[in-house]
This record gives structure tokens, sequence and C-alpha cells, in this order.
């Protein structure tokens, strides 16, 4: 830290001004008590502050009791003098020196100073036994510190309305916080692409955060490697090319086994000399919305069958893509790296040479901020980066924020939140996870009672790095929850999955999703008839293109399998699945999707209103799909006198007498199609919905829809039909927008993500 920084740190504050001669004396006997106890080997650990004001200065912390003494003096020489007890400054900084630069010395308006979080974690509860009430707040200095264990606060530490406490990196986004261990090659000088060695010490490197996560296995390492700020992938087969396509480094089953197994199949072309120990695959078997991580067993060269420990979860078929990863035969990559756990020995082959830099550790701590049963406590300003596990976990928190910090480079999730007290979770940068961005849940679903969570001005991408399926940027789970302005992109499956009940997903900004898969939406739900009542509302949906492999026919089996890969899988900007029933989705902007706007499938009671379609092939799509038992054992429970979901949603009094695979009570109302090729796919209606007052401007309306009526299914497949059938009767036909409604959408996008700018470049 410079002398000036030293010197000059918040000096912007003003010390207290009261005290008398009487109270100086006691000053000066203060400081005389404090430098009798730094006699004792510590540093200089006492300053009396000048006009009345007592402040510790505490350096080095070898011995943190002698510490806490001073504190209790400290506070009992206030209470003494009569005076207002301060607030609490806390000053965490792993150097600092002064202008001769042989000691350390502290800023002049901290109260303590000390390098790192559990020793301001403890000094605080000594401050607070000791009798402070006032305020606390613990500033970090510039810099990277690499964390020894997960910061975890509990009641002890939490603060109150009038008293909170907040830690704080000094500068925005300058202070990173890693959770692993740093690496330093042994030779000065390499060239990209040479092999990097490193040995790991024989006890544990890391404790394995995922698992539980089933999908991902158990034959990578618990750890991973990053280099300069990136996360590095495991030696695998095929080799990434670095074009971001997502049929970039992905190999193809050529052939099955005639029998339903699915723990074999054909492949040629494995890397020479392969040593299935440890190795795995990630496949995505068919269909191509669920991937997983399968060890391999074995794999004959003469016939190119490769085995796996295990069947995958959906058919293998020719075709199927896969990656095979964590093999010593397949590191031959610039970036790869792979970890004999016999020798201890980590290999990395680097991915630029020495004159670039490096900075190379591995993730080792599964969480780094752990907070559970805290109030009244905040982050801000910090870089979290990789955890083996989910990085952040907020649990049973009450009047908390986490604010402007950027999550990077978890394996597991960003954040999980999991609370029904009030928490913040505003203007946050979360990228680069292995899992998905933020998981939240919160309030009583039986008494559908509200949570309190707010996740509103956040910036979420390139999650789903380690898997891709049901794992968005942001899971929601209970009641309530409140998502808003916040900016979604570039991620291979959903941005926001959800069940439970009134939810708001508001004026968010969700882009360039669902990227490496199939049957996905960019917003998803389904199969729960007890989950109802959310709200999608002014979200803004740009560029929605699934992934998709083409149907056997006789021209497609022909093409090579990476050529069977093509954009136009079914990937809706809303998809509700399987039945999934009352929801509100209302002024939402679809722009540039590649197939569908909206998908109902198969559900009743939603309400469509408002909305912009703007250049798609389908703007709204209802299907009869999903399984009615299964959606109705959801509601069951809830299904009693006196249940607020009565109150809540009055048509479950008597939903199982209603024709429950026929979508019905439907408002369709208000909506602009703009250059759409067929606003509506109706797969199935009844005849009790209404279609009023939209808008269909650029092509004319076409219509595809069946009909039922009195159990006669009736084709609709003309304008005319449809509206002689007594919908969209006052339908307006124009040749573009008009200047109210141009000026309505532009509104909507305008207003959509995050609301300030972000100026920290992570």
């Amino acid at each position: 830290m410079s002398t000036k920084a030293a010197y000059d740190w918040r000096k912007k504050k003003h010390l207290m001004v009261s005290g008398h001669r009487f109270s100086q004396t006691l000053m000066y006997l203060a400081k005389a008590f404090i430098a009798f106890a730094n006699s004792a080997s510590l540093n200089l650990m006492g300053n009396i502050c000048d006009r009345g004001r007592i402040f510790s200065a505490l350096f080095g912390f070898r011995r943190l009791m002698q510490s806490s003494l001073c504190i209790v003096f400290v506070i009992g020489i206030n209470n003494l003098l009569g005076a207002p007890r301060p607030s609490f400054e806390l000053y965490v900084a792993a150097d600092i020196k002064d202008p001769g630069g042989s000691s350390r010395i502290m800023p002049r308006s901290a109260d303590a100073v000390c390098d790192s979080f559990t020793t301001a974690r403890e000094l605080v509860r000594q401050w607070r036994k000791a009798g402070g009430i006032g305020p606390v707040e613990v500033y970090v200095h510039t810099g990277t510190y690499y964390l020894t264990e997960t910061v975890v606060l509990g009641p002890e530490d939490s603060g109150t309305a009038d008293a909170p406490v907040v830690y704080r990196a000094e500068k925005p986004g300058t202070v990173r916080l890693i959770g692993g261990t740093k690496l330093t090659p042994t030779q000065a000088h390499w060239d990209r692409g040479d092999l990097l060695t490193f040995r790991l010490p024989p006890e544990p490197v890391a404790t394995n955060g995922l698992a539980s996560e089933s999908r991902l296995g158990r034959s990578r390492p618990s750890f991973e490697v990053f280099w300069n700020g990136r996360r590095l992938p495991l030696a695998r087969w095929p080799n990434l090319v670095g074009t971001d396509r997502p049929d970039d480094g992905w190999a193809y089953v050529e052939a099955v086994p005639k029998t339903a197994t699915t723990d074999r199949f054909t492949v040629h072309g494995l890397p020479t000399g392969l040593a299935v120990t440890g190795a795995e695959i990630r496949v995505f078997s068919q269909p191509e919305w669920y991937d997983q991580m399968v060890p391999v067993a074995g794999y004959d060269t003469t016939t190119g069958e490769l085995h796996l420990a295990s069947p995958t979860s959906y058919p293998l078929v020719p075709g199927t893509r896969f990656y095979l990863q964590n093999a010593r035969a397949a590191l031959d990559q610039p970036g790869e790296w792979w970890f004999d756990p016999q020798t201890r020995e980590l290999l990395v082959l680097a991915p630029e040479s020495s004159e670039h830099g490096s900075e190379i550790f591995i993730s080792r701590l599964a969480t780094m901020l752990h907070l559970k049963g805290v109030s009244r406590v905040g982050f801000s300003g910090f870089v979290w980066e990789g955890a083996t596990g989910d990085a952040i976990r907020l649990e049973d928190v009450s009047d908390c924020t986490f604010t402007d910090n950027q999550v990077a480079l978890a394996a597991g999730w960003g954040i999980v939140a999991k609370t029904d007290g009030q928490l913040l979770i505003n203007r946050n940068i979360v990228r680069d996870t292995g899992l998905g961005g933020m998981k939240l849940s919160g309030g009583d679903k039986t008494a559908l009672k509200p949570a309190q969570t707010i996740v509103r001005d956040n910036e979420l991408r390139n999650f789903g790095q380690l898997l891709a399926c049901y794992l968005p940027a942001l899971y929601l789970d209970g009641v309530g929850l409140v998502v808003e302005h916040n900016h979604i992109s570039h991620a291979p499956h959903s941005a926001v999955t959800f069940t439970g009940n009134n939810h708001r997903i508001l004026a968010n900004l969700i882009e360039d999703v669902c990227r490496e898969t199939n049957d996905a939406g960019a917003i998803y739900a389904g199969r729960n008839w007890a989950d109802r009542g959310t709200h999608i509302e002014r979200n803004v949906f740009r560029n929605i293109v699934g992934w998709h492999f083409l149907p056997s026919n006789s021209v497609n089996s022909q093409l090579p399998p990476a050529k069977r890969y093509v954009p136009g899988g079914l990937a809706p900007a809303v998809y509700l699945d399987d039945m999934l029933e009352n929801s509100f989705i209302r002024d939402n902007v679809f722009d540039d999707i590649e197939t569908t706007g909206i998908l109902l499938g198969g559900g009743s009671y939603h309400t469509v209103i408002g909305n912009f379609f703007s250049h798609m092939q389908t703007g709204l799509l209802v299907d009869a799909q999903g399984s009615y038992q299964t959606s109705l054992d959801h509601l069951r429970p809830f299904l009693k006198e006196g249940s607020p979901y009565y109150a809540a949603y009055p048509e479950i009094r008597d939903r199982e007498a209603h024709d429950p695979l026929t979508p019905s009570q439907l408002g369709i109302e208000d909506n602009h199609f703009i250059d759409v090729l067929l606003p509506y796919d109706i797969r199935l209606l009844g005849a009790q919905n209404i279609f009023s007052g939209n808008h269909f401007a650029g092509l004319s309306p076409a219509v595809k829809a069946v009909l039922k009526q009195a159990q006669i299914r009736k084709p609709l497949n003309s304008w005319a039909e449809w509206q002689a059938a007594g919908f969209d009767v006052d339908a307006v036909l124009e040749s573009k927008l008009s200047s109210k409604a141009q000026k309505k959408m532009d509104k909507i996008i305008n207003e959509a993500g995050p609301r300030k700018v972000k100026t920290v470049t992570p």
C-alpha cells in the first residue's frame, strides 16, 4: 500500500468532537496502558486520536486475546468519559507499511487493522462482547487474497437496524478473493504448449463441493485449474477448436448395439494409448435436453466399442454427441490439464508463453462465503473466484444485502440463497460457473406466504460450463420471489426456470440462451398444477436459437453427424410445459426468436396480454401434452377447505370436473404480431377461450388450429375459419405498428435489463 494511501485513506471521515482536560488525562493513561501491552512483542497496538475519541490500532494479531483486551479497555474508557459509543471500523490488508517501509501503520480513520477476514470477524465479535453497539464497517484493501478457509458468519455476527455490519472492498472490483491455492511454475520461462509440472501435496488438495451432483459422475478431480482468470479444460478428445459454436469439440456415436442397452457404443479415432482409468464422457443422450458425465469402463481397439461404467439416463442413438475427458492420452492441446492421483503430479500445457505473465491457481474451498442465521449484514464490491462447489451460500438470513460483487469460476452455482427473510441481491456479475447462476428459494408454499428475496440489476452470463441442462441463470423455488432488471446471456440452456407460486419475473433482458440444446425454453416451468400465479412481464427476449439433430431420413442419414446439428431446435422464449396452468405473460417483447415466442404445453387459465412478437416462425404454440395424473397429484395436498389456494386460485375447486387435457380459459388479448409467419399454432383448444384485440402487422395472419367441441375435433386451417369459430373477430390488420404501439414497445426495450451501467470489467 502506498504511503499516501495509508495516511490519506478515507480522510473525509471526521473525528468525534468531545472531551475536556480531565478526559484527555485519562486518554494519556489509556495510551500508556496500550503501549505497555505492546511491550509483549506486538507491533504498535493502540493509538489515541485527538479530541476525545479513542481508536485502537491492532497489528499482526499474533496474540488475538491481547488485542481483545485493548478493545475492552478502549470501550471502558469511552463509557467512563460519557462519550457516545462510536462505530467500529476495521481495515483488512495483507501488508501496510509506513513511509520508511519498515513497519505497518494504520489508516488514520480506522479503529483496527488486520490481514484476514477471519481475524476481522473475531475482532468484531470481541468488540460487541465488550459493549460496542454501533455500526461496523470492514474495509478490505485492493489486492488478491487466497482464502484458506470459508468465510462463515452466524447469528453472533449479525448487526441491528441501527448498527448494521458491512464488509466492503475499498474500491469495487479491485479486491479478489480466491477460494484456491496459487501455483508457481518451477521454470522461469516457457513457450505456449510447454508442459508445466506441479507436485501437489499428499493430503486432499480440495474439498469436493459437488459430491451431491450425480450427473457429474465421480471420475474427475475435485478441483479445477485456472490461468489468468479463466477456466482451463481437462484433457479431452476431441479438442476444442475455439469457434464458440455449439458443435465445437464434439464426437458422435457411430453405432449402438441392437439391444436396448445404453452402456456401450461404437466410435473410432480415440487417442492412441488411451487408459480408461479415470476417463469419462460427457454425453447428450437423446432427446437433447439432458447431459451427464459417465465414467468409461473400457475400450476395445479392435471393434471400436466404448464401454461405460453405467448406462446413460436416456437412449443412445447414432449421432449422439459426446466428448471424452480426464485421460492422459488426450493431453495434447495448449490450455489442457491432467492430474495423476498416484504421483500427485498436475500437468498443464501452457496456454500462452511466460511473456504474457501467469496467475495459476487450483480451486480448493467448496464454498467461499457462508452466511447462516445472519441478519443486517452486507457484502459489497468483492470479486469471488474459484470454489469447488457453490461460491456463495446464504441461508436463513434476514435484512442482508449482497451488492456490486462479482462471482466467477465456481464449479457449482454462483449464489445459493434459501431464506424467508429480506434479502437483496443487487448489481452483481455472476459469470463462468460450472452449473447455474443463482439458485433461490423461500416462502411458505402451504400458506402462500411470499419470500422477501429480490434479485435486481444483475448480470449473469456464461453459466453451465460443466453441465448445461436445467442449470439456469436463475432457478426459483417457493413463493413470491422477485427477479427484475437482470441481463442474462450466453448460455447453453434456459435463462430462468421456476417452481412454486406467484413469482415475479419482470423487465429482464434475456438473449443468446438455449444455445446448445433442444426442447428448452428461455423461461421454463412445468408438470405441476400446484405451481400457479407467476407473472412474466416487461421482459425482452432476443436471439433465442435452439440446436437440434436432424431426424433420420433418406437425405439426412447421408450427412455426417456434425452436419446434422443445426439451428432451429424447439426453444421458445417462454415454455410452460406439461399442463402447467395459471400464469400471466404480459407486455413482453419477443424479437428474433428462431422458432416460437410462447409455448403453452397443455395447461389452462393462462393470460397472454399486450406482448410483441417480432420476426419468428410461430408466435403462440398451444399443445395438449403432459400427464393429468401427475399434475393432479401435485395439487391434491392443497385441495382442502381453508386452503389459501381456494381464495388465490378459485378455478382449482372443481378442477377435476373440467376436461384436463384440453386447454381452456385462455385469454389471448391485445398482442402485436409483426412479420410472424404463423401467429397461432394451436394443436388443441376448447371453446371457452378468448382471442380478442390482437394486431397483425406486415405478413397476413395465418393459423393452424384444432378446435374441440363436444368431443369432436375440428381443424381450422384458414383465417376465415378461425374467425368464423368466434376467435379474433375484432383483429386489427395493419401494414406496420401504430406509433402508439411502437412507443410502448420501445419503452419496454429501453427499460429492460440492469438500470445501472456496470463499470467493473471482469
